[in-house]
């Protein structure tokens, strides 16, 4: 597996990966990860039952130096993905997103030495793009992504939507996709806690969250019920937060929101227990409506009640509410601030809509999705069952 982000790394895509490799282990497979070393990560780092090479990447140099300084080491590091792969001599190579770069390394590594290739996209370019300034680079790293779904025999997404995104920006083989959806761990989302807080939200602050309007029905939310707690998960300083708590502190909120930093994932049931609902926003751009936000699947994994905002049409996550009702569903504040409202005032219907939580949560197992992956996508490509 070619990760740019792996164990002890907090965000979804390590998460994401860590699961496969947890589960291919378990299914009888050698795992051996290729990642980036970096000044973030112990050069040590270990992950039980999975063999970790750190490799001096393009992703490595971004780390210190400008894109268009780091390009001109891009050949060096295709030597060294190439050598890597060739000591390791696997029967099959899952690379994965955001970061193209690794994978890119490793599909030029693994034509040269014949070894077939899955990939993995969480994200297409053309939604990261909405975050990434640059329109060389994004037409760039678009061109690779291409690149990387023809050189792929089997090329995963995490919802039907983005597939077709895919198939249509890359003029790609329907049936070269594979839905494999985030979903969520359901071992380690046993934990039972008393809720002491109302409304958590749980990852990175980005512009794809459309924070500002959620802020905006969170405030109308607190004027018609004082007694509201917030619970934000996953703050970090950054510009656009500075400005997000610029707002906060105009709306009136800011002293009602407790923003807490990001937490290690095995941490994360724990706290999901103690929150009554968990809210999940998507903004309006097109491109993102084929979007689901990963952490959607761990509120249901805790049998937590989603509060969605998200566009007015239809969108991926729209769907996913509509398939459990799991929830609510709102795309202007002063409707999404009532229905939580009736939600955090009824204790029943919280309930219910917890219990349509659980039983969605099922049909989102990583162990599940994970064995299908294995079994029916990598097994193929090395010849069947060892």
């Amino acid at each position: 597996m070619l990760c740019p982000y792996f164990f002890p790394e907090k965000n979804a895509a390590a998460v994401r990966a860590m699961a496969f490799a947890k589960y291919f282990v378990r299914e009888g497979a050698e795992v051996h990860v290729i990642t980036p070393e970096s000044e973030r990560i112990p050069a040590d780092a270990a992950y039980p039952g999975v063999s970790v090479s750190r490799v001096l990447s393009y992703d490595s140099l971004r780390e210190k130096r400008s894109f268009l300084r780091s390009l001109p080491g891009f050949p060096g590091a295709v030597r060294r993905m190439k050598a890597t792969i060739e000591t390791i001599r696997p029967d099959v190579v899952l690379t994965t997103t955001p970061s193209l770069f690794l994978a890119f390394e490793g599909h030029l590594a693994c034509r040269r030495l014949k070894i077939p290739v899955v990939f993995d996209v969480r994200d297409s370019w053309l939604l990261l793009s909405l975050n990434h300034a640059g329109r060389l680079r994004n037409f760039l790293k678009r061109r690779i992504e291409g690149q990387l779904c023809w050189g792929a025999e089997k090329v995963l997404v995490v919802t039907s939507t983005l597939g077709d995104q895919l198939v249509q920006d890359h003029s790609l083989p329907r049936d070269r996709i594979v839905v494999a959806p985030n979903g969520a761990d359901l071992e380690i989302f046993n934990v039972h806690n008393a809720p002491d807080i109302d409304i958590v939200l749980l990852g990175s602050p980005s512009t794809y969250r459309n924070l500002e309007q959620v802020f905006q029905a969170l405030s109308l939310l607190t004027k018609r019920r004082p007694s509201t707690t917030i619970r934000y998960i996953g703050w970090k300083d950054t510009e656009y937060t500075r400005r997000l708590t610029s707002i906060a502190e105009r709306l009136g909120i800011a002293r009602r929101i407790e923003f807490l930093p990001p937490i290690p994932h095995a941490q994360v049931p724990a706290a999901l227990a103690r929150a009554r609902v968990g809210l999940i926003s998507v903004s309006s751009e097109p491109e993102m409506g084929v979007a689901v936000g990963a952490k959607t699947y761990e509120y249901l994994a805790a049998g937590l009640p989603l509060a969605c905002f998200g566009p007015p049409s239809d969108c991926e996550l729209r769907r996913l509410w509509q398939s459990t009702r799991a929830g609510i569903y709102e795309s202007e504040p002063e409707k999404f601030a009532e229905s939580l409202g009736k939600v955090l005032d009824d204790e029943d219907l919280r309930r219910s809509m917890a219990e349509k939580a659980k039983e969605a949560a099922a049909t989102y197992d990583r162990k599940a999705i994970a064995q299908m992956v294995y079994r029916e996508v990598l097994i193929p490509l090395v010849g069947g069952e060892r």
